[in-house]
């Protein structure tokens, strides 16, 4: 499918499989939805690590007084 604003980062694969499912059914033609699925669990796996990763980040984030930075940041 198309990229919509609800997923900016690329093609929506679970709508894609969605709409040719829904032309199997209507029409008798066969397609080969393989690479699809492939795709579709990448994303989801990708998404799940992101999520993991960013979870972390967050349980480990220190507030500004506690961080460690230099003297002169007029470079930073």
């Amino acid at each position: 499918m198309f990229i919509t604003p609800a997923h900016p980062p690329g093609p929506d694969h679970d709508a894609a499989l969605l709409l040719l499912n829904a032309v199997e059914s209507c029409y008798p033609i066969d397609i080969d939805e393989r690479e699809l699925h492939r795709r579709a669990a990448e994303m989801k796996q990708y998404y799940e690590e992101l999520t993991s990763r960013l979870a972390a980040l967050k349980q480990g984030e220190r507030g500004i007084d506690e961080r460690d930075f230099p003297e002169d940041r007029m470079y930073m």
